[in-house]
C-alpha cells in the first residue's frame, strides 16, 4: 500500500471513531412517545421544530403544547412525563447527567417515575415558587396563571420545598402554593374533586395502558 493510501486509510479511520464519540456526547434527555395536537421544541436560540412520534429531545430544549394539545414523553429510565394544553417546560439534568429536571413556566405536567433495578430514579419539577422531586412515583404539577402551584400525588411520595420549607406529600394529597411562594397545610383529595377534569382522566387512561 503506497503512503497516500495508507495516510487516507488512516485518516478514514480516525473520522469513524470520532462520530460515535460526537454521537455520544448528544445526551438524550426524552423521546416523544405521543403527541395529540400540536407540539414544538427549541433548542437554545434555534429555530422551533415540530414533534411528532418518535421525536428526540435533548437537555436544555424548550417544549411548548398548542391549544387541545397533549404530549408525552418517555425518559431514558422509561418513566412518563406528559405536558397539558398550553404547556411550556424546559428539559434539563444535574450538570448534564443523573434525574432529568423539568422547569415548568406554565401548564401542567404529569409525571409517572419508574423504579429501575438497583436505585430509584429521581424527577424534579421545578416552578418559579417550588420544587416537587419524587421517586418511583406517579404525580402533577399545575403552574397557573396567577403563579400559583398546584401539586397532586397519586401514588408514592413527593417532597415539594423551598429555601424555608419543605413538605412531604403522601398518596391522594395536595398542596397549593400561593404566588408569593407561601405553602398552604397539606390536603387528601379524592376522584370526585376530579370528575369533570379531562386531563386526569386522560391521563389516568394512559397509565392503565402503560402497565
Amino acid at each position: 500500500m503506497s503512503r497516500m493510501l495508507r495516510t487516507l486509510a488512516l485518516a478514514s479511520a480516525l473520522l469513524g471513531s470520532a462520530r460515535p464519540a460526537g454521537a455520544q456526547a448528544r445526551i438524550r434527555a426524552a423521546t416523544v412517545s405521543l403527541s395529540e395536537g400540536a407540539a414544538q421544541a427549541r433548542h437554545g436560540q434555534g429555530i422551533p421544530q415540530d414533534l411528532h412520534h418518535g421525536s428526540s429531545l435533548q437537555p436544555g430544549d424548550v417544549v411548548e403544547t398548542g391549544e387541545d394539545s397533549r404530549l408525552e414523553l418517555k425518559l431514558p429510565d422509561a418513566s412518563v412525563l406528559r405536558l397539558g394544553p398550553q404547556s411550556r417546560v424546559e428539559l434539563g439534568s444535574k450538570g448534564g447527567r443523573g434525574p432529568l429536571a423539568v422547569r415548568l413556566f406554565l401548564g401542567s405536567v404529569w409525571a409517572k417515575v419508574t423504579p429501575a433495578a438497583g436505585r430509584a430514579p429521581t424527577l424534579r419539577v421545578e416552578t418559579k415558587n417550588a420544587v416537587a422531586e419524587a421517586r418511583g412515583t406517579t404525580f402533577r404539577v399545575d403552574a397557573h396563571q396567577d403563579s400559583s402551584v398546584l401539586v397532586r400525588v397519586y401514588s408514592g411520595t413527593v417532597a415539594v420545598r423551598r429555601d424555608a420549607w419543605e413538605k412531604v406529600l403522601g398518596r391522594q394529597m395536595q398542596i397549593l402554593v400561593s404566588a408569593d411562594g407561601t405553602p398552604g397545610v397539606p390536603a387528601p383529595f379524592s376522584e370526585a374533586d376530579e370528575k369533570n377534569d379531562e386531563w386526569s382522566a386522560w391521563n389516568r387512561k394512559r397509565d392503565e395502558q402503560g402497565k
